[in-house]
């Protein structure tokens, strides 16, 4: 099950700001650290003004465990594409600020424990609104491979026909 064991913080709540401060917030399997702040001009409609949306992210050497996330959305268990996702475990160190509209990402660098790698810098544009999204980043490691890659695909996604390179690393600019 899903426990919160610690969560200290200095926190400061109002109608349009959620921020926590000296954060650690330690669950059965997770924990996050450092600075978390979201704005947003109203939260009652925020899921319709997604890119409205403002963010302040600084995580350290925080660790997300995906089956944490049933206890919030337990529907997600039923979903055969979601299950391979479930046994994931995160490791995360990142820095985004700015709104969904122009979210900066400084550093974002994230791992999970099947041998996938994701380091990148730069700016997206449109995170709120996935048809319009537009990427400006610089891959600073993209490391996968066939066996990592399926490790987060249900069985038969993609077909045993396809092979894919043991080792896929990657590094460069994307722009898309």
């Amino acid at each position: 099950g899903f426990a919160v064991k610690q969560l200290p913080a200095n926190v400061r709540y109002d109608p349009s700001t959620i921020f926590l401060d000296s954060l650690l917030l330690i669950t059965n399997n997770s924990y996050l650290t450092d600075t978390l702040e979201v704005k947003a001009p109203s939260w009652s409609t925020v899921a319709d003004h997604l890119n409205e949306l403002q963010l302040k992210v600084n995580l350290v050497h925080s660790r997300i465990d995906l089956h944490e996330g049933l206890y919030f959305v337990p529907s997600l268990a039923e979903n055969p594409s979601m299950k391979p996702m479930l046994n994931k475990q995160l490791q995360i160190d990142a820095q985004l600020y700015g709104s969904l509209a122009n979210l900066r990402i400084p550093h974002f660098y994230c791992n999970d424990q099947d041998g996938n790698l994701l380091q990148i810098d730069g700016n997206v544009q449109n995170a709120g609104l996935p048809e319009q999204l537009l990427a400006d980043v610089n891959i600073r490691s993209l490391r996968s491979g066939n066996k990592p890659l399926r490790s987060w695909l249900a069985p038969h996604t993609l077909p045993d026909n396809i092979t894919l390179p043991a080792v896929i690393a990657i590094n460069g600019p994307l722009k898309a």
